[in-house]
């Protein structure tokens, strides 16, 4: 059975059908993004106030990784939310 999709490098994109259109998908993927973040927020902040710096500059860096991806999600949510431009007639 062949797979479907689109090959960008080394990697494989599926287009198999999941039954969710990409907007929808990209409102998930900011919500989870939102929720996985709430936690590693509230523990490098309990590592400052505890004086825990190693810790906390570590837990910095990995807090940084995830709101890159937030930033890129919702990105891509806001680029997905605007109406699809109409083709010019000539």
């Amino acid at each position: 059975m062949a797979i479907k999709g689109v090959v960008r490098g080394d990697v494989v994109f599926s287009e198999e059908p999941t039954g969710e259109d990409q907007l929808s998908m990209a409102r998930r993927h900011v919500v989870e993004g939102e929720r996985r973040i709430a936690a590693p927020r509230r523990v490098v902040a309990k590592l400052d106030r505890e004086g825990h710096d190693n810790l906390a500059t570590d837990g910095r860096v990995l807090l940084q990784a995830l709101e890159t991806s937030l930033a890129l999600a919702r990105d891509d949510l806001a680029r997905r939310s605007w109406p699809e431009p109409r083709s010019r007639r000539t």
